[in-house]
């Protein structure tokens, strides 16, 4: 065998001048004459799975870290809501116009003692009690509260005579400042005091002063009639707001409590005529027929449409639902409304009146 490759050499000789060259592999598509055998394609293969999975599992990693944060706020919200749900009451306070007040009600009698479970405080007038007290907030010369309601009222009317009140702060009706200067709403906006000096105060103080009084009356009741100590942070907080207010002024609202000490995870804000629903939704004012023929009074059945108009002293709020089965409503226009409360009413009464008599009568 060593002869034949001889022979075979002596054929085909090389030249022994020509220079050792290292053979390299051949570019992909750099000659067209070349051919890749089948070999050459699995290896290419191999050697670029690894990138490809790499690149695969970067990919799945991403989609699973974007799931996962696209499912935190809605794990938060679950968290916060269910957090509200345990608590031992609800307290809802409407912050009003002209009137303000609050009603409450412990979880444990809902559905028990219907409407007999829902406590909402008396405030005492003259000639009477009413279940509203006057918006109004007194604050002493250092911007410390004083008084609210028809106490403030009082102190500020019959002291004008023995009390310098230069330097004092009353407020009454500002509510509507968050829409009238909506524009310009933050946490540091000013609001003038109704007297003629025109002292200043910041308006989520003044709001805020409001929401702790509700509350810190609210704990005080409560711990006389139970003859117990109910915690804030037992009680999940509602405060209504006009369907008008866009989003700043519900935030004001929601810094305005965070101030008072009610914490975001304990307060809900529901607008006022969707409240007003809710109560017209189960007022007894439908003739239903019962299986032995007689007749009752009960609440809209399914089907009825009804349009509740809450008109109060700053706004006239709109809703219009339908009634889907017993405890299920059917929003058919979105609530709306409108700035011509019974205070705007009043104002261009006096327009009118100084018109017709002229401005000094």
């Amino acid at each position: 065998m060593g002869n034949k490759s001889s022979r075979e050499e002596d054929k085909n000789p090389r030249p022994k001048s020509a220079p050792s060259v290292k053979t390299q592999a051949p570019q992909r598509h750099s000659d067209p004459g070349t051919k890749r055998t089948d070999s050459d394609s699995n290896v290419a293969a191999k050697k670029r799975q690894p990138s490809e999975t790499s690149s695969r599992s970067k990919k799945s990693s991403f989609n699973k870290a974007e799931d996962e944060s696209s499912d935190k706020p809605n794990a938060v919200i679950k968290e916060i809501e269910n957090k509200k749900a345990n608590k031992l009451m609800v307290a809802a306070i409407d912050f009003g116009t002209t009137y303000s007040g609050y009603a409450y009600m412990f979880k444990s009698e809902y559905g028990i003692k219907k409407d007999s479970a829902i406590h909402c405080p008396n405030w005492i007038r003259e000639g009477g009690i009413s279940f509203k007290a006057p918006t109004s907030v007194l604050f002493k010369p250092n911007k410390a509260f004083h008084s609210f309601g028809y106490d403030a009222e009082k102190f500020y009317n019959e002291n004008s005579n023995n009390q310098d009140f230069k330097e004092w702060y009353f407020f009454k009706q500002f509510k509507m400042k968050l829409y009238t200067d909506k524009n310009q709403l933050t946490k540091d906006t000013l609001i003038e005091d109704n007297r003629e000096c025109g002292n200043r105060m910041k308006a989520v103080d003044v709001f805020a002063a409001v929401i702790d009084y509700f509350k810190n009356h609210l704990l005080k009741s409560t711990e006389i009639r139970l003859n117990s100590i109910l915690k804030n942070e037992d009680i999940h907080w509602i405060i209504t707001v006009p369907a008008i207010w866009d989003l700043k002024a519900k935030q004001f609202m929601k810094d305005a409590a965070e101030k008072a000490g009610i914490t975001n995870d304990q307060l809900t804000l529901a607008l006022e005529p969707e409240a007003a629903s809710l109560y017209c939704r189960l007022a007894p004012v439908a003739v239903e027929t019962t299986k032995d023929g007689g007749k009752v009074i009960a609440s809209m059945q399914k089907g009825s449409k009804y349009i509740v108009f809450d008109q109060g002293g700053g706004t006239t709020d709109i809703t219009i639902h339908e009634v889907m089965g017993p405890n299920t409503l059917k929003e058919i226009h979105q609530a709306c409304g409108g700035h011509y409360g019974g205070t705007t009413v009043n104002q261009e009464f006096f327009k009118f009146l100084s018109r017709l008599f002229g401005g000094n009568v």
